[in-house]
């Protein structure tokens, strides 16, 4: 994987992504479908969801989130990503920025919604194998101390999305290694600049009601 530049990795990563557009569209359904039926969103809006996820993984963008990063690589060799149920697809921009870094991650799907990431896999399997390599999706019951005190203790970072109770449970458990993501609120602010516009009102409109 360090033997990629990142502008390969970068290519790579949004080939993945583009799969998403370019691939079997009766996958595409059966996804949509499957993803529909575990979380409860509707069709139209996993759809969606998925479209603007997919959307803005291009190479130009994710260079330029690479290049706004706000701290130098460190020496992580390995990250687990424990994501979290409520939101398709929360894990994958971080997975793909441990692969942007040249760093392996594994990703632990919640047992609520284990399809979307191993989606992402498949796509970057078929698009990207040299990155696809160095990323393993899985889910197991959380608590599961068996087998989360091994895998814990194998990884330099944990990056936890999830119920505020789950965060400070990892982190105590962790002690040096979590990142926690937990309960947050989104609010959008329209500037000047901005052209108030029906366009405008449909972009703000979709991002709020996206995953809603």
């Amino acid at each position: 994987l360090r033997e990629m530049t990142v502008e390969e990795r970068a290519a790579g990563l949004a080939d993945g992504a583009a799969r998403w557009f370019s691939g079997n569209r009766a996958d595409h359904g059966k996804n949509v479908t499957e993803l529909s039926r575990v979380t409860g969103f509707s069709e139209p809006v996993v759809a969606a969801g998925l479209d603007r996820l997919f959307g803005a993984a291009t190479a130009p963008e994710i260079l330029k989130w690479w290049k706004r990063r706000d701290r130098p690589v460190s020496a992580v060799r390995s990250v687990l990503i424990v994501s979290a149920g409520n939101i398709p697809g929360v894990s994958l921009f971080p997975a793909m920025g441990c692969l942007l870094a040249g760093v392996p991650v594994m990703i632990k799907s919640a047992t609520a919604e284990p399809v979307s990431a191993p989606l992402w896999l498949d796509q970057l399997r078929d698009a990207a194998p040299r990155l696809a390599e160095s990323v393993i999706c899985t889910t197991w019951p959380g608590g599961d101390r068996a087998i989360e005190d091994v895998l814990f203790d194998g990884v330099d970072r944990i990056m936890v999305y999830g119920r505020d109770e789950t965060v400070e449970d990892l982190a105590k458990r962790c002690a040096g290694k979590v990142s926690g993501y937990g309960t947050g609120i989104s609010f959008a602010v329209i500037g000047d600049a901005a052209e108030h516009d029906a366009r405008a009102a449909r972009l703000l409109a979709l991002d709020m009601a996206l995953w809603d």
